[in-house]
């Protein structure tokens, strides 16, 4: 065994491919419910924008929560609604530049630059207290932030041609969940009293400086839950409150108005599973092509070495070899080699999983225990299927060579 070399390297290749594809295909498909809670904290979120800064009132705000209620028939749970705006920039030490390339920073960029981003959502402090019951006040020109890298250290808080903002203070916490799309860079919540103001201010600066209002918009946010409510139900109460709003909206002269985005936890559902589905049945296909490959090349591997080392062992059993000498001897040879592209699978394994991760995160797929647990539980199926397979052929290895003494 140990003069064909290509034949244990090819089962090697095999026993990676099938471990690397079985591993992180399972992992996207057993791991798309959370992928999807993480994408879609909300059964439903949508951003509504007006043509006016000064249209973002309490009346436009209830008229949205209005609209939800009758269409889905007071079925919706959770419900809030809320003003918010989102922007990505560079920060460095208190100010936060927004840049042409903002619209483009996600998770596949560069790693030294994707740590200088920040994402902002600027929030009305009157909707932080009336959402989490509390009573905070702040004068204009001073914010209250939370982070998702801890404390904010800096008595300031600059986007660059806007005011700079005195911060008086820490949020304990935030009344929404940032969905996994939020999280790729570092956020900050960053509460204000006069947030029609500055949020102009924000969407002025941007549309002057990169000719395009779409890269930090002001809107009214709307997320609720359907519990009870089966998937098609709430795609379909998720189609009539779009186009009501879109209705209502445009028939009050809002040319305008659109949807800055809309989350949907039914619709991305369907798209995630058959997407990732699909990756799951390949991979399982794909794997069970290589694992036969690689069960061929064993067994006719061994079958071709047992017949060349018929000769000897004949020579060896005439010379007061026993059987059961001959068997360890088998045993010996055959175990120490035969399991080597196993060993060395698992080291390949290991060395890929990296890439693997990173891999899935791109997908949205951001669940390390998880991927580790596959990992680990396809190497054991495969090692177990790997044992029946030297088991057969050691036999036929076996009853092969032991046939030597009598030629």
């Amino acid at each position: 065994m140990k003069r064909n070399g290509a034949g244990l390297a090819s089962i090697c290749i095999l026993a990676t491919m099938v471990l690397v594809m079985l591993s992180s295909t399972g992992c996207l498909y057993f791991g798309g419910e959370n992928a999807l809670r993480e994408m879609c904290p909300y059964d439903l979120s949508f951003g509504s924008e007006f043509s006016e800064t000064g249209d973002y009132t309490d009346e436009k705000r209830l008229e949205i929560e209005s609209i939800v209620h009758d269409e889905t028939g007071g079925r919706e749970k959770d419900l809030f609604t809320y003003f918010r705006l989102d922007a990505n920039g560079l920060y460095d030490n208190g100010l936060l530049e927004i840049t042409r390339e903002s619209r483009r920073l996600d998770i596949t960029t560069d790693g030294e630059l994707l740590k200088k981003v920040h994402h902002l959502i600027l929030i009305s402090l009157s909707d932080y207290n009336r959402l989490t019951g509390k009573d905070l006040s702040l004068e204009p020109g001073e914010a209250l932030i939370w982070t998702t890298y801890g404390a904010y250290e800096e008595d300031t808080y600059t986007v660059k041609g806007c005011r700079t903002l005195n911060v008086r203070g820490a949020l304990e916490n935030i009344p929404f969940k940032l969905s996994s799309s939020d999280t790729p860079v570092a956020v900050d919540v960053v509460a204000v009293p006069d947030w029609k103001e500055y949020s102009q201010e924000i969407s002025a600066y941007a549309e002057t400086l990169l000719e395009d209002l779409w890269i930090a918009i002001p809107g009214i946010y709307c997320s609720f839950n359907m519990p009870g409510v089966s998937l098609n139900d709430q795609y379909e109460y998720e189609n009539k409150i779009v186009e009501t709003c879109r209705s209502m909206f445009r028939t009050e002269g809002y040319d305008r108005f659109g949807f800055i985005t809309i989350s949907s936890y039914s619709a991305n559902r369907a798209d995630f599973f058959t997407t990732y589905g699909a990756l799951f049945f390949l991979g399982i296909v794909l794997s069970i092509v290589f694992i036969a490959a690689a069960a061929l090349i064993i067994y006719y591997k061994q079958l071709s070495e047992g017949y060349e080392d018929q000769s000897r062992f004949g020579i060896m059993q005439k010379v007061g070899m026993t059987p059961d000498e001959i068997k360890r001897a088998v045993n010996s040879q055959v175990l120490t080699v035969f399991f080597a592209p196993l060993f060395l699978a698992g080291i390949h394994l290991a060395f890929a999983f990296p890439f693997v991760e990173k891999i899935l995160r791109i997908l949205g797929v951001q669940n390390m225990p998880l991927l580790i647990a596959a990992s680990i539980l396809c190497f054991l199926a495969f090692g177990l299927f790997y044992i029946y397979v030297f088991r057969a052929t050691a036999r036929a290895y076996y009853s092969i060579v032991s046939d030597g003494g009598g030629n």
